[in-house]
Parts: structure tokens; sequence; C-alpha cells
């Protein structure tokens, strides 16, 4: 049970390794934009705004989410993969390549 606590730890630490203070406040930033675009959109269809009002406030909340992944895919997936993908490189390329293109799907 001792070596499996520890194994646990060191997962927990590698998970986070990637990412640095200053890198984790901009993406919260980033995601607070897209989650006030998804509160005002909520707003908005509760008020029965217009059709057109509400497709510009989606397109900008997936826009907002769009830029937090491909900052995420920028600057910090080769760092995650090093770090917090365990895996055979095989597995790893197999988990970027099916959450890249889950983005690519729905952006």
């Amino acid at each position: 049970m001792f070596s499996w606590r520890i194994a646990m730890a060191k997962t927990s630490l590698m998970q986070t390794r990637y990412l640095t203070e200053q890198d984790k406040q901009g993406l919260t930033r980033r995601l607070n934009r897209a989650g006030g675009q998804i509160h005002a959109l909520r707003k908005m269809v509760e008020d029965a705004e217009c059709v057109d009002k509400l497709l510009l406030q989606i397109s900008a909340a997936k826009s907002a989410l769009t830029e937090v992944a491909l900052e995420l895919m920028e600057k910090h997936l080769v760092n995650c993969t090093e770090t917090c993908m365990g895996g055979e490189r095989e597995e790893i390329i197999r988990r970027v390549t099916r959450a890249v293109a889950a983005v690519i799907r729905n952006g």
C-alpha cells in the first residue's frame, strides 16, 4: 500500500508539472471569459433574445474555448506528453491524435 501511495503522489506531481502558475492563470482567465459568455447566452435565452444575437454569442463562446485549446496545443502539449501522459509512444500518439481530432471536429 505504501508504494501505491508514492506512485499516486508522483503521478499527481507529474500531472501538474507542465503548467506554471502563470500558465494556469492565463488559461483560467480565458476559461472565465468563456464561462461569462455562456452565462450571458443563458440570460439571453431566458430573455428570448433574437436568434441572430444568440448565434453570435454562441460563436464567441466557441471561439473562446478554441483559443484555450490552441494555447494548450501550441504551448503545453509536448511538455504534457513528457510529464503526465504515461504509456508507450504509440499510446501517447493515439491519445493526442484523438484529442486533437475532437477539437477540430467540434471546433
